[in-house]
């Protein structure tokens, strides 16, 4: 679908508000620009990403969107929708020793309307239930969730390594250092963005 509308002339962020009724915000732009096509070796962040919705964002210049959803992520998607069709899944945070890692998260769809770009996760690891799905507020973007887990990581990191022998490498603090400030980049990139557009 999102194929075809791009082929009919539409902008990326018309495609989004076609298929999603609402445009996703300037932040998601940047992170399918500088986070979401790396791989293990070059990831800015820890996190695993979904095909959607960063698939529908390429548009034909750049190969438009050729990725199809696999069987798992179609499971996945079918029971978010049916529990909580506010939900927009866009993958999963990494960080999974720390206090909300490891979630599957999304924006919520009526915030998103209403000019908030407010970021929920499931309240468990793992994978969506078939009943019971219960996802909560994490933070007011995907910015400032994704600093707060590193920040909580670090925290967690210097704890342990303090009294002696620890299970993490000192070297992370070095590479959480890196994820900050590659954050803090972000989010200084994003307040250069006045439309909260996708810019597509």
């Amino acid at each position: 679908m999102a194929r075809a509308l791009y082929e009919q002339g539409l902008t990326r962020s018309e495609v989004l508000e076609t298929i999603y009724g609402v445009d996703l915000p300037f932040e998601a732009a940047l992170f399918m620009r500088d986070v979401v096509p790396y791989d293990d070796d070059e990831r800015r962040l820890e996190a695993s990403w979904g095909t959607l919705p960063w698939e529908l964002m390429i548009p034909l210049d750049d190969g438009g969107p050729r990725i199809e959803i696999g069987r798992v992520e179609i499971t996945r998607e079918i029971r978010a929708f049916t529990q909580a069709p506010h939900v927009l899944l866009l993958g999963r945070t990494g960080y999974s020793y720390t206090q909300g890692g490891g979630r599957l998260i999304g924006y919520d769809l009526n915030e998103l309307r209403a000019g908030r770009t407010t970021v929920v996760g499931l309240n468990q690891k793992g994978e969506i239930p078939e009943v019971g799905a219960v996802f909560a507020v994490l933070g007011p973007s995907l910015i400032a969730v994704f600093r707060d887990l590193v920040v909580r990581f670090r925290a967690q990191i210097e704890r342990t390594l303090d009294p002696g022998p620890s299970m993490f490498d000192p070297a992370e603090l070095e590479e959480l250092g890196s994820h900050l400030a590659f954050l803090d980049k972000l989010a200084e990139t994003g307040k250069l963005s006045t439309t909260g557009k996708t810019t597509g």
